[in-house]
């Protein structure tokens, strides 16, 4: 096996409410980066993070269980963290020991109580945050409500770096707001094709990326100074202050993510 460098290393811990997706959005990064050929189901006790009986009856998670699995040439260590109440302590001393947190929120049901303490969690032990909205193919997904609970409930700025096409039975695949490109779902199987945006979210796309421009240069001095003076902001100086803005807990990057066939 390759020895990797301590710079190509990174460890998150997947928090939020219980019933929002955690341990069916790990495993879809195992099957993504190719760890596994098919994803386990929570409804069928195969996941590879819910492996107690007790865990399999309930159909939650109630220890935190890592996993490891590479993506281009970085090594992701992901830590399935239970969501319910009871067990958030354990929660808490995962994101003590991480370097950033992904917290994950269900689109139907919008930001809950495990989603602030969650947050609140990282928020003290300054731990960099990055969000997932998952069930977007779900009735009553609302996408931009629940972005808008996400601050409402907890406080902090969330920001859209991926919009959905369409949701809810119309889900299509999402939109890169950085990078200004639109994907497509292709079935179950993981794969995407890229096309460009749809004409009807044009106007959607650009507002979505000024609040990503505008959150990021707020870190920097020189960068708001060019903002203000209506200069354009590279891809190069927009990175280095989402960068610098996430791991100062100024902002949550928020992204959509179709994966709902079981809950966490």
């Amino acid at each position: 096996m390759a020895k990797i460098s301590p710079d190509k290393t990174r460890t998150i811990a997947v928090v939020g409410h219980g019933n929002a997706g955690k341990t069916t959005l790990v495993e879809a990064f195992l099957f993504d980066a190719g760890v596994v050929t098919r994803p386990g189901r929570v409804e069928d006790g195969s996941t590879r993070t819910d492996y107690d009986p007790e865990e399999i009856q309930r159909k939650i998670s109630i220890h935190s269980v890592s996993v490891t699995f590479m993506t281009k040439d970085t090594e992701i260590t992901a830590v399935d963290c239970p969501g319910y109440v009871d067990f958030l302590p354990e929660t808490k001393a995962v994101l003590n020991a991480v370097d950033c947190g992904l917290i994950v929120v269900s689109a139907p049901q919008g930001a809950e109580a495990g989603t602030e303490k969650a947050e609140e969690y990282a928020r003290d032990l300054s731990v960099p945050m990055i969000c997932f909205v998952t069930k977007i193919d779900k009735e009553n997904a609302d996408f931009d409500k629940c972005i808008q609970t996400l601050c409402d409930v907890t406080g902090a700025k969330f920001v859209p770096y991926w919009l959905p096409i369409g949701q809810a039975d119309k889900f299509e695949g999402w939109v890169d707001v950085f990078h200004v490109k639109a994907f497509y779902a292709k079935g179950e199987s993981g794969q995407v094709e890229a096309r460009p945006v749809p004409d009807s979210m044009g106007a959607a796309v650009a507002a979505a990326r000024d609040k990503l421009v505008q959150a990021a240069v707020e870190i920097d001095d020189e960068l708001t100074e060019k903002y203000l003076a209506g200069q354009e902001i590279g891809d190069a100086d927009l990175r280095r202050g989402m960068e610098e803005g996430m791991d100062a807990g100024k902002f949550v990057r928020c992204s959509a993510a179709r994966r709902s066939r079981a809950s966490a």
